[in-house]
């Protein structure tokens, strides 16, 4: 078969994985987001690129040398855990199909990103008015789906995740608009409102804190492009470095300081402070890749008997020294700034594709620190999908 017959039929594969997946998005992310990960899955093996395919576009450098350590201690990390080793074979397989449908968009030719980009937009604003209805109704739809009643608190949850994928991509989809739509302005300034409304619905502080990071990482890009990504990074990575240290810092709280917190943020502080007592005892090594799990010691807590460590400390930063150490810790720091300054001195980082990229990060890195499990699988599809995005902005006209 001729060359450029077998590179159009590469083509269209991508092109069919990136609508299948950009538009079921709304769909999925709406009834709570799980389900993303094997939507994303099944779109990476549809546009798996061939051997030649990832040595042209993977070029050995300090920010893939990093990732690739970090992947390695996990297994690394593995050895010591209590946990089974599932874990780290999910996270693994997840970087293989999620980043090979990420290359399939940094390989898509210009001239055949238009469709890809219209329906990234479409998907992204159709989940804003998915979310908006939710909002309006009650979360009509994800009652009527999971079959749960109004006053069940994994309602909001469920809901409040899709809330969360939202925020993260609310930001690549008005870039792309701005870029590229003709009227992309009125599409910005439409996800921009519709995104307000959302953060604020759900009973789900860290979204509108994420929103607001978002939004500031967004403007400051438009007017620094070449700094903003780097400067969203940096933030990410000095947190995780010190996030132990600032828990320390903060001491006890007073029994009328933990009367007037909300009950989740009150339970998820004594996690944190949990988490931190864990990180004392084995601070090097950590106690191992998904040994959050296994931690089993209840806190009486206004009335109820609690887990201390529900699943996972919910702060990103925390479960990566809890469960990897300070090994862990520090090689995941140094991929988010390695990431950020690979972009540092490239004149093609435009304040589109820079606008994408802080905005999302700095809704990941929130949202991550203060709520979501580090290895939660939807939230890992959540960020290559917020990434695909800005690789299939590109130059656009910013």
């Amino acid at each position: 078969m001729p060359s450029s017959l077998i590179h159009r039929a590469h083509s269209a594969r991508a092109i069919g994985a990136m609508l299948l997946v950009f538009l079921l998005t709304p769909l999925l992310a709406t009834g709570g987001g799980l389900a993303l990960s094997p939507l994303l899955a099944l779109g990476g093996i549809i546009a798996f690129p061939g051997p030649d395919g990832w040595r042209r576009a993977i070029r050995p450098g300090a920010a893939i040398g990093i990732a690739l350590l970090f992947l390695v201690w996990l297994g690394v990390a593995q050895l010591w855990s209590p946990s089974d080793a599932e874990q780290v074979s999910l996270v693994w397989a997840g970087v293989l199909l999620y980043g090979a449908f990420a290359l399939a968009c940094m390989r898509m030719p210009e001239d055949q990103r238009t469709w890809p980009r219209a329906a990234f937009a479409a998907g992204v604003a159709a989940l804003a008015v998915m979310l908006v209805v939710e909002a309006a109704t009650g979360a009509w739809f994800t009652r009527s789906i999971k079959q749960l009643s109004l006053d069940n608190p994994a309602l909001f949850r469920n809901v409040g995740r899709g809330a969360s994928v939202f925020v993260v991509l609310a930001g690549p989809a008005a870039a792309m608009a701005l870029a590229h739509f003709r009227h992309g302005r009125w599409v910005a300034l439409a996800l921009g409102a519709a995104a307000v409304s959302i953060a604020l619905s759900f009973d789900m502080i860290a979204n509108a804190v994420a929103l607001v990071a978002a939004a500031g990482a967004f403007a400051l890009a438009c007017w620094r492009p070449r700094s903003a990504l780097f400067g969203a990074a940096l933030a990410a990575a000095l947190w995780i470095v010190f996030a132990p240290m600032v828990i320390t810092a903060a001491g006890p709280l007073s029994p009328e300081m933990r009367a007037d917190m909300a009950f989740s943020w009150e339970w998820r502080w004594e996690t944190w402070t949990y988490a931190r007592e864990l990180i004392v005892q084995r601070p090097f090594q950590g106690w191992g890749m998904d040994a959050s799990r296994t931690f089993d010691q209840i806190v009486a807590m206004r009335g109820f008997d609690l887990e201390r460590m529900p699943l996972h400390p919910h702060s990103a930063a925390l479960q990566l020294w809890l469960e990897l150490g300070m090994v862990g810790a520090l090689l995941g720091a140094a991929a988010a700034c390695a990431r950020g300054m690979s972009r540092w001195s490239e004149a093609a980082w435009t304040s589109a594709t820079s606008a994408a990229a802080a905005s999302a990060l700095a809704a990941m890195a929130v949202l991550s620190f203060v709520s979501y499990g580090v290895w939660q699988e939807w939230w890992w599809a959540t960020a290559f999908l917020a990434a695909s995005a800005c690789i299939l902005i590109g130059r656009g006209r910013a």
